[in-house]
């Protein structure tokens, strides 16, 4: 292809690239969305092999202008599987990913290039224009004639519809819907296709696209594989499937090695992904994908703030509350102890009385005392003054010789015989003395003490009483002040660190349900285990994470010989069919020669037309 500099370029090809420039810089755009577009849940195709998933397309998903295709799992953002096949079929988009991906909570997203990059596309591919006849034909919308018409095996006005694709020149076919537009663009593939030449098909939809070469395929009843190419991504799921036709399906047969690599690989990938540590390492991120550490310790700080300030007001009003209560039980003693106190006082002069009798009876027991002391002590002077005499009785018994060798012991004897019977004298004597006294002073005592207790007016029993009453009143009086005491010590100490608190805000309704529901659940357990989880799973992670590295190298190298592959297979194509998108993206497609261009597309005005440009020989365009 020659590239014509500003002074070849007729009038009208620099008045098209001019517009084309200003609707570029009137749309300006980046040329690609900043972040990928979810389009929605991916669930796993059981229908298909393992590494297919399905979406269901709520609005309709122009894949030939995407540029990153992918999916991502609970796993986080991050994670993502890319995709290297995609068919439509009756509003599911199917993609195919890695096979050890997993099957659960997957989406797709997708990065799609904007109007202004096929408008740019669009403004490259006027500049690199060469002119020629056909060109200009159909740039002064200048229609051919219509040649000598051939029999085909259709009716009369498709017989000429063919006829006028197969021949030379720019030719403009219309009819309404179910005229047999698609039949005709058929039988016109066949014919071109048994004449040799090379034909490029293009619509603006994929479905019209895909049930041309879907009908002409059906015609062609010796297509080879690689004959009719299908570029860009099949609505159409026979299209898709066909082998002969769908050019990942091309692609893929020429990378069989490569594919075999990948799916070695991925066969590894997969059972590194099924280790027990890596799988409870999965599980917990997968558990933790939307648990935010920072924000739950936020909402539990402001939870633990309100509660502990609420711990606090409850100790200030309790300690309140009771040091209330202990000030009135305090009163209440103090008033007690008065009474107490007056009764008593009130009780001085028989409390006089009492203390005289209680006086005068223990000095009366003390005589008592002093004669039962003598009593004894006689007594037992006269038990031992027996015992002494029948020790004497006892010697006096023994034979002469032995009285005589033992004299100093019998004279011993008797002195101490002599001298019991002094003391005990003695006794007898002092008791009789007490004896006397007891019996004069007694009935005295007696007397005093019964007029003491006659005059009176409460007996010593009752005094006992008042008196342990009042005494048990001033000890819990004073029990009772400590307490107290103690209580307002401990309230101003509520008070001042209720002071100290931070002034915090409370926790909000989301606050209390994002903590519960992680705490039901047991998230900030779980997350505090997480690194053990991490190093225990730290070398079958590794080992992965290389495995992945091959895997996309791999994948890497395979769109690489994609791309070679996929330029070889549309160089040798006899027909090309593809999107305006696809065309404008996909240089492969629009940089080769062709013999015929059928461009198909939708107008406001009419209902269905068809445009069929075509020159002899090797036309370029």
């Amino acid at each position: 292809m020659r590239i014509m500099d500003s002074g070849q370029k007729p009038s009208w090809l620099t008045a098209a690239v001019t517009a084309a420039q200003e609707l570029c810089a009137r749309n300006a755009q980046p040329r690609s969305s900043d972040w990928p577009r979810q389009v929605g849940p991916a669930y796993a195709a059981t229908e298909r092999d393992r590494g297919w998933f399905k979406v269901v397309l709520r609005q309709p998903l122009d894949m030939d202008r995407a540029e990153a295709v992918f999916l991502t799992c609970g796993q986080g953002p991050n994670t993502r599987y890319s995709v290297f096949e995609t068919f439509s079929d009756q509003g599911l988009l199917y993609v195919r990913v890695m096979e050890s991906a997993p099957t659960k909570d997957m989406v797709l997203c997708v990065q799609q290039s904007t109007s202004g990059t096929l408008v740019e596309s669009l403004v490259k591919q006027l500049r690199e224009l060469s002119p020629s006849p056909l060109t200009s034909a159909f740039a002064t919308a200048r229609l051919s004639p219509v040649p000598p018409v051939r029999e085909h095996g259709l009716n009369a006005e498709q017989n000429q519809a063919v006829s006028a694709c197969c021949a030379a020149g720019l030719h403009a076919i219309w009819g309404p819907p179910g005229t047999g537009k698609t039949r005709v663009i058929a039988h016109t593939l066949r014919a071109l296709r048994a004449a040799g030449k090379s034909v490029l098909l293009v619509s603006g939809t994929n479905v019209a696209v895909d049930n041309a070469l879907q009908r002409a395929a059906e015609l062609v009843t010796d297509l080879r594989a690689g004959q009719f190419v299908r570029v860009g991504a099949p609505t159409v799921r026979a299209v898709a499937d066909d082998e002969r036709l769908a050019l990942a399906h091309l692609v893929r047969a020429s990378l069989e090695q490569v594919e075999q690599e990948r799916l070695t690989i991925a066969a590894r990938i997969g059972d590194s992904r099924a280790d027990p540590r890596l799988a409870a390492v999965r599980e917990a991120r997968e558990r933790l994908h939307r648990f935010d550490p920072d924000v739950y310790a936020a909402a539990t700080a402001r939870i633990a703030a309100f509660a502990d300030r609420h711990q606090h007001l409850k100790r200030c009003d309790q300690a309140r509350a009771r040091c209330d209560q202990e000030h009135r039980n305090c009163e209440k003693l103090d008033e007690l102890v008065r009474q107490a106190e007056s009764a008593w006082q009130g009780r001085e002069a028989d409390r006089c009385l009492h203390a005289e009798a209680a006086r005068l009876q223990t000095e009366l027991d003390d005589y008592h005392q002093t004669a039962d002391r003598a009593s004894l002590r006689m007594a037992s002077q006269d038990v031992a003054l027996n015992a002494l005499q029948d020790r004497l009785r006892e010697q006096e018994t023994w034979s002469l010789w032995k009285r005589m060798r033992r004299a100093a012991e019998l004279t011993a004897l008797r002195t101490e015989i002599d001298q019991a019977q002094r003391a005990l004298a003695d006794s007898r004597e002092r008791l009789d003395q007490i004896r006397s006294a007891l019996a004069r002073y007694a009935p005295e005592l007696r007397q005093r003490i019964a007029a003491c207790e006659q005059a009176a007016s409460c007996s010593a029993a009752e005094i006992a009483r008042l008196d342990a009453e009042r005494t048990t009143l001033y000890r819990q009086a004073a029990a009772a002040r400590r307490s107290h005491e103690q209580t307002r010590a401990k309230l101003r100490q509520a008070e001042h660190d209720l002071q100290d608190l931070p002034d915090v805000p409370g926790p909000t309704p989301e606050d209390l349900a994002l903590a519960q529901r992680a705490d039901e659940a047991g998230l900030p357990a779980l997350y505090a285990r997480l690194r053990e989880l991490e190093d225990a799973a730290h070398e079958p992670m590794e080992q992965l994470i290389i495995l992945e590295q091959q895997h996309e190298k791999i994948l890497a190298r395979r769109r690489r010989l994609e791309r070679d592959a996929e330029q070889e297979l549309i160089d040798s194509a006899q027909v090309v069919a593809t999107t305006h998108a696809m065309l404008r993206m996909r240089p492969a497609v629009h940089r080769r020669s062709y013999d015929a261009r059928d461009h198909r597309r939708s107008l406001s005005v009419l209902p269905r037309r068809s445009a069929v440009r075509h020159q002899p020989g090797r036309a370029r365009g």
